[in-house]
């Protein structure tokens, strides 16, 4: 562990420290910096803003410092935060996005401006999303596009992972009088629901005209009665799957339940399993609470000396099956120094190049301690921490995070098992997938890829399809029309492209945005075959009509196509010397209808009649 000040220079740093983080949220390091001989050469200096970069090369940012007199000497104690956590704070996206957006684009825009690359595993639908952007911080901005898809992150160097749940099933025991003690309950259930609505699909601030209307009651509600959640009001939601998960969700998670405990770390007792990690399940068990359950950990305060050797050890527990997952927001604490730093932006690597970083450092910095098991497999496991292990035998080679409890990434006879796999190439005679994504740092379920079409997806509804003959437009099994390259139903040499309405289709219309801050688009020229969508039947248009050919021309219905009934001409004729005045006439302009300022003139064989002489 070593400190590193504003000019980059670097000390070696002797102190006992400890990290407290949460899902989601708060990570923190606190350090008391004794007067030893290793520190002198620093301890007067070291201030805000520097740096502490630990065993594991993960660099905190010094946000906090006291000084405290002990003896002839000085004590300071310092209070650092993730360098992550800070240059989020620090850095701002002013451009403003709204709209339905993929979770994709949306990660993208929060770590562009940042030294840092991310990694989507999982997959979501678009969201509708507005003012994102608009001068927030990048940290408020992943904080939002974490809360809207309920995932969580985890961070390694340079490279952060968002999924959506961390941790692993593991099969880890806490019991008390064993290495758990000071096991304290707490239920919390003053905001416990059974019953909740919701409604969706409705015009902006328009609840009450929401097309869409659901309830959600839960299994307990004949134990407890109807306790009733506030209702969901969400006119993004137009999804009958969307909205019932969001209810659920709100009533089976808003009982809270938390466990704390002090662990002892028994790995130097041949304990068989290694430490837990945050959103790990793990048993806990107190026979006298009556508490036997999986729970989950949701937060940690580890204790560690300069050697790196565990000094003390307490975690949060969450009861998943009962309790709201744990949602810390991260403290936004960098906020005053935000100033102070200049924010200067680095071209952020390629998601190659910074794994090949990533995997370069874990290879050269681990410490690893080789065993050979009863049944010969040789296992590497690394020292600091023993997750980490590589098992090698007959069957192959696997490497597990867990603590061998389960392998993720293997070679074996039947293949290779990857759990992410990165390469610059990959050559395969054949390419079997769930999901296949170009361009893209991950899969997504809003495009399918078939051998002969493209689908595309809004809140698993489908919504278009690219195929060979163009592309077809559908509102999930309705087929709305297609658009593509046809030819003249008698001559196929004359060749076209057409915008095609099919039975099940309404309406075709041309729209355009008026104002940048409009949230919606004006209609100007509609094609209302069957009169949904204006009332009127036919060719309605909000714009002037100009024909720069002057005629418009009829066609029977019972001829064939081409076969002309006749054409009115739009023209100017002279009216007893006068003129010209605008006609709508035939072809030649002979006889028509006249306009001569006030006066209407009907023209026949060229002979005018005036209107006005008829009525006295």
């Amino acid at each position: 562990m070593y400190v590193r000040d504003l000019n980059g220079e670097e000390y070696p740093l002797m102190a006992t420290y400890t990290i407290n983080d949460e899902i989601n949220g708060n990570m923190d390091m606190s350090i008391e910096v004794l007067p030893v001989k290793v520190n002198q050469p620093f301890l007067a200096d070291v201030d805000k803003l520097w740096e502490i970069v630990t065993d594991s090369d993960e660099t905190y940012k010094v946000i906090y410092t006291k000084s405290q007199g002990s003896g002839q000497t000085a004590i300071k104690t310092l209070r650092a935060i993730p360098k992550l956590y800070d240059d989020m704070e620090r850095t701002r996206v002013y451009e403003k996005y709204d709209g339905s957006m993929a979770i994709e684009d949306l990660l993208r825009i929060v770590f562009a401006p940042l030294d840092y690359t991310f990694r989507l595993v999982g997959a979501w639908t678009n969201i509708e999303i507005e003012g994102f952007g608009d001068g927030d911080t990048c940290l408020a901005m992943f904080q939002r596009v974490l809360s809207r898809i309920g995932a969580e992150f985890t961070f390694t160097g340079q490279s952060v992972t968002i999924r959506e749940q961390i941790g692993t099933d593991s099969e880890v025991m806490y019991r008390h009088r064993l290495n758990a003690s000071n096991i304290v309950q707490e239920v919390d259930a003053q905001n416990y629901y059974t019953y909740a609505r919701g409604f969706g699909n409705f015009p902006e601030s328009e609840p009450e005209n929401a097309k869409l209307k659901r309830t959600y009651t839960s299994p307990l509600i004949s134990l407890l009665g109807r306790r009733e959640a506030p209702p969901i009001k969400d006119g993004r939601i137009t999804n009958s799957a969307t909205m019932d998960k969001a209810l659920k969700k709100l009533v089976d998670e808003s009982i809270k339940i938390s466990v704390s405990a002090d662990l002892v770390d028994l790995r130097d007792k041949n304990y068989p399993y290694a430490q837990s990690n945050l959103g790990d399940r793990v048993i806990l068990i107190d026979e006298r609470i009556g508490l036997s359950e999986e729970v989950r950990v949701v937060a940690r305060s580890i204790t560690r000396d300069w050697r790196g050797r565990i000094l003390d050890l307490r975690f949060t527990f969450g009861t998943q099956a009962l309790t709201k997952r744990y949602q810390a927001q991260m403290n936004n604490t960098t906020q005053t120094i935000s100033d102070i730093l200049d924010g200067r932006k680095k071209v952020p690597f390629q998601a190659m190049s910074n794994e090949i970083q990533i995997v370069t450092k874990l290879m050269q910095s681990v410490q690893t301690q080789f065993t050979i098991d009863e049944n010969g497999s040789m296992i590497a496991v690394d020292k600091n921490n023993p997750n980490l292990l590589v098992v090698f035998n007959a069957a192959g080679l696997a490497v597990s995070d867990d603590g061998g409890q389960t392998f993720k990434n293997a070679i074996t006879g039947r293949g290779i098992l990857g759990d992410c796999i990165i390469a610059n190439s990959i050559t395969a005679d054949k390419l079997d997938v769930n999901a296949i994504t170009v361009g893209f740092n991950n899969s997504s379920s809003n495009m399918k890829l078939y051998s002969n079409r493209l689908e595309f997806f809004r809140d698993n509804i489908l919504q278009a399809k690219l195929v060979e003959r163009g592309m077809e437009f559908w509102y999930g099994t309705r087929k709305i029309g297609w658009m593509g390259e046809i030819n003249r139903f008698d001559n196929s040499s004359i060749r076209g492209v057409s915008l095609n309405l099919e039975t099940t289709g309404d309406f075709i219309t041309f729209t355009r945005k008026m104002s940048v801050d409009d949230n919606f688009y004006l209609s100007f020229l509609t094609i209302d075959p069957v009169g949904k969508y204006t009332g009127l039947t036919g060719i309605i248009t909000e714009a002037a009509l100009h024909l720069q050919g002057n005629e418009l021309t009829g066609v029977s219905k019972v001829k064939p196509v081409g076969t002309s009934t006749g054409k009115l001409q739009f023209g100017y004729k002279t009216i007893e010397g006068n003129g010209p005045y605008p006609i709508i006439g035939n072809e030649n302009l002979s006889t028509g209808i006249v306009i001569a300022g006030s006066t209407l003139y009907l023209l026949e064989n060229n002979r005018a009649y005036k209107i006005s002489d008829f009525l006295t």
